[in-house]
């Protein structure tokens, strides 16, 4: 069968539409005069999605200004922002972030939750992209040991009726986990205090902090340790 050049433009468009990724995301670590220094994470989502960005930082080192996007900003909470985007609004947003503390790196993790419902909250993700972006800030002074990478698992995921967060610790010292919606709201807070250096193990038994079973969709675990912070997304699945 013979196609047409019409056809094979249809066919190489569809293609290269599938061939790109849901988002991507960069940073860059800014110093002014005027403006001091701050980093702008950039975002970009394809044209057509609908669902939520979350943006997960360290708010000891970052606090979050504005964005440039007409798109609704979800939530701001301190350490996370989520932004809503849809067909109706601009796709690519940066995000500004007022330096705190200056360190040798920045970093980011970006999640994309996209849905097929309106009530973009709320409803089951039908896919989903993560993006951990490390913006280089201050260089540092050269040390003979680079910290241990973290070393953190959830397990089982999905999950119907809990799920397992184990830990290795390396080196002592403060440990704050916690569960978000997809809105950037904390759900449930899973440990928060000094640990001695070994192995723990959490349980969450999709609950919030005032004992009420969560409904299923998207959640992340997160992890901040003295070695570094992890966040993992969890599916629910009841």
């Amino acid at each position: 069968m013979k196609m047409t050049i019409l056809t094979v433009i249809i066919l190489a468009i569809v293609g290269l539409l599938a061939a790109q990724p849901l988002m991507t995301a960069g940073g860059n670590f800014v110093s002014t005069p005027g403006q001091g220094k701050y980093v702008l994470l950039s975002v970009s989502v394809n044209s057509g999605t609908e669902g939520t960005v979350s943006i997960f930082y360290d708010p000891n080192l970052l606090r979050f200004d504005r964005t440039d996007s007409d798109c609704p900003v979800a939530s701001n909470h301190p350490g996370c922002l989520a932004v809503y985007v849809s067909p109706d609004c601009q796709m690519k947003f940066d995000a500004r972030f007022s330096v705190l503390s200056e360190v040798p790196d920045y970093v980011f993790n970006v999640f994309l939750v996209a849905s097929d419902s309106d009530e973009i909250g709320s409803s089951p993700a039908i896919e989903s992209m993560h993006k951990k972006v490390v913006v280089a800030g201050v260089p540092a002074a050269p040390i003979e040991e680079q910290a241990a990478k973290l070393d953190v698992d959830v397990n089982p995921n999905p999950f119907n009726l809990s799920t397992q967060i184990s830990l290795n610790l390396t080196s002592p010292g403060r440990v704050e986990i916690g569960v978000y919606d997809v809105d950037g709201k904390l759900v449930r807070k899973i440990a928060s205090g000094e640990f001695k250096s070994g192995a723990y193990s959490f349980r969450w038994d999709a609950t919030d902090d005032a004992g009420k079973t969560v409904p299923s969709g998207t959640y992340f675990v997160r992890i901040h340790t003295p070695s570094g912070e992890e966040v993992r997304r969890v599916q629910l699945v009841k």
